[in-house]
């Protein structure tokens, strides 16, 4: 059956909540755990959770989603390391930069110029961030934990834009499982060369 504007609505709202706690929830979680350790367990718990279907992927799948899974790994590893130096209410506003960022890869990647809502859109979070991070009392400057989330939001907006390419030619819930296996691998390799 089709969604209703209502519930749309409130799988909005649902999806902003959850994300939202996703940052206060994770710096609770690390007082007791490390950043890699953490990020590891997060994706080694969903693939458990994708292992049937995962089993039909192809080996194209799995290279397309290979590709996803680095810049996915890359992107949450740098976001959880970050948090644990930054506050979660700015971990989550430099996060959500991937947003502006996204129309800068599109330009960079494919020459395609943002329209003026894309760039009215990256002036007001631009604005915000400076806001944010400046060095006078209202931000405290931009700190180590700041610099990391900022990777992780350019990590996010080159996935967003070679998911949009990547999904022409496969299909997209196989490309969502190969590359968070992709990734418990990666950030499971990682946790003990890092930390």
């Amino acid at each position: 059956p089709p969604v209703t504007p209502r519930q749309a609505i409130l799988a909005l709202w649902g999806t902003c909540l959850i994300w939202g706690a996703s940052f206060p929830l994770a710096k609770l979680a690390l007082a007791d755990a490390s950043p890699m350790a953490f990020t590891a367990s997060r994706f080694l718990l969903a693939t458990l959770l994708l292992l049937p279907p995962l089993r039909e992927a192809t080996a194209e799948e799995w290279k397309a989603g290979g590709a996803l899974g680095v810049l996915l790994a890359l992107g949450f590893s740098a976001q959880t390391i970050g948090l644990g130096y930054t506050t979660a209410s700015r971990s989550g506003f430099i996060t959500a930069m991937y947003i502006p960022l996204t129309p800068l890869v599109v330009l960079t990647a494919y020459r395609a110029v943002p329209d003026l809502l894309a760039l009215a859109g990256i002036v007001v979070a631009v604005g915000g961030m400076f806001l944010l991070t400046r060095p006078e009392q209202l931000g405290g400057g931009l700190n180590a934990g700041d610099l990391l989330t900022l990777l992780c939001a350019l990590c996010f907006a080159v996935h967003m834009v070679v998911t949009g390419a990547l999904a022409r030619r496969f299909r997209v819930e196989r490309l969502m499982m190969t590359q968070i296996a992709t990734a418990a691998v990666l950030t499971t390799l990682a946790t003990p060369l890092l930390e």
